[in-house]
């Protein structure tokens, strides 16, 4: 859940410093650890190599679009992109580790959310995008095998559970409302060739 908290906080932060829309280039700066950097505490381009460290990416818009962490190494660990649209609004988060994509936390609809409100709420069902959040697992073979919709306030709606078989193709998908308290749909899908 530290994803939702760092996308809320990354929503007032970005709020906060996209009032000023000065021509900057893209703007670099490192830090200690998530709090230094919340608390935009700097560290001193001397101290970079010394011990683990992460470093922020700014747009010309001062959004953060990239924080990677890296090791006493110089290894890069994880890192995290972010996305806006059109009007600069957060709209995706994209969480990596060792080089792989984890999941996303998409904060407007995407075609399994809409499925999904549509199937519990109705087909009239017109829903306020902005208060839900929609986050998507990966698997090692970056296929999606979970959706899980949150509600601002962090409380789970629903989520999908997807099994695959050994070629990798979609043969099952469970429905839940809320947290797997109560299953309401099951589909099965068989391929031929």
């Amino acid at each position: 859940m530290k994803i939702f908290k760092i996308a809320i906080f990354l929503l007032f932060a970005n709020v906060a410093f996209s009032n000023d829309k000065s021509e900057e280039k893209v703007t670099v700066s490192y830090f200690r650890d998530e709090l230094s950097f919340i608390e935009d505490i700097r560290l001193p381009n001397e101290e970079i190599d010394d011990g683990q460290y992460l470093k922020t990416i700014r747009d010309s818009n001062k959004n953060v679009v990239e924080i990677l962490w890296y090791s006493e190494s110089d290894s890069l660990l994880r890192k995290r992109n972010y996305e806006y649209d059109k009007s600069g609004d957060l709209s995706l988060i994209s969480y990596f580790e060792k080089g792989r994509l984890k999941s996303e936390l998409w904060l407007q609809d995407i075609y399994k959310s809409y499925d999904y409100f549509q199937f519990v709420f109705g087909f009239g069902f017109l829903p306020i995008e902005s208060n839900r959040l929609t986050e998507v697992v990966y698997n090692i073979q970056l296929l999606p095998e979970k959706y899980v919709f949150y509600s601002q306030s962090n409380k789970i709606i629903g989520l999908i559970n997807i099994d695959y078989d050994f070629e990798n193709e979609n043969v099952k998908e469970t429905w839940f409302l809320g947290n797997r308290k109560k299953e309401i749909r099951k589909l099965d899908y068989k391929y031929t060739n």
